[in-house]
């Protein structure tokens, strides 16, 4: 699962843990593990304003839920253990969500026992995935409201994140997608598929 760079209730999204423990975990039964976009993390500092150095930023998201940043900011893990920000505990639990994907995946098996080890580059950009990934695209674009006349969707110029003013992305959503395959159900939910 993937964080969004936008804000819930003035709460960044990878520091949110109302979005990635009660909802996402609690509620919804996710077993997974959640990885930010890249530069949310960062952006939780810098952008959002909502945490006042690196290090906080980092805590906030590992004890919301987040559990990989995409960037190199949990890097500062080690100073926000050292200040108190963060417990050990939290992290672990954050690898224990890594390594136990890690282990589903076979990653640590010999290559013959793991079906993921004989999928080819040629197996990835099939017609018969290129078909199913428009299907699953068409029958899931849902537009609930046109509010403000949001759509269609005008093209914009998106500044660099280093822009002292750089507005925050307009439309960033935390986005789950299912694909009804068995390997993937049994991976994501933990149990066995007939």
């Amino acid at each position: 699962m993937m964080g969004a760079y936008s804000s819930l209730d003035g709460v960044p999204c990878c520091a949110n843990s109302f979005l990635l423990t009660k909802i996402l975990r609690d509620e919804w039964g996710f077993k997974g593990y959640v990885v930010s976009d890249c530069g949310a993390i960062w952006d939780i500092y810098a952008g959002h304003k909502y945490a006042p150095d690196l290090a906080t930023a980092s805590a906030l998201a590992v004890k919301a839920g987040c559990d990989l940043t995409c960037g190199d900011e949990f890097t500062t893990l080690k100073d926000a253990v050292a200040r108190g920000l963060i417990a050990e505990k939290d992290i672990d639990r954050a690898v224990t969500s890594l390594m136990l994907a890690r282990f589903k995946l076979g990653m640590f098996d010999p290559p013959d026992a793991v079906p993921y080890s004989k999928i080819t580059i040629a197996d990835n950009d099939t017609k018969e995935h290129r078909e199913l990934a428009r299907k699953v695209a068409d029958e899931n674009i849902v537009l609930l409201k046109n509010t403000r006349d949001a759509l269609p969707l005008k093209k914009i110029s998106t500044p660099s994140r280093s822009s002292e003013h750089t507005p925050m992305i307009l439309m960033c959503f935390l986005v789950i997608i299912m694909v009804h395959h068995p390997v993937l159900l049994q991976f994501f939910k933990g149990s066995k598929t007939s």
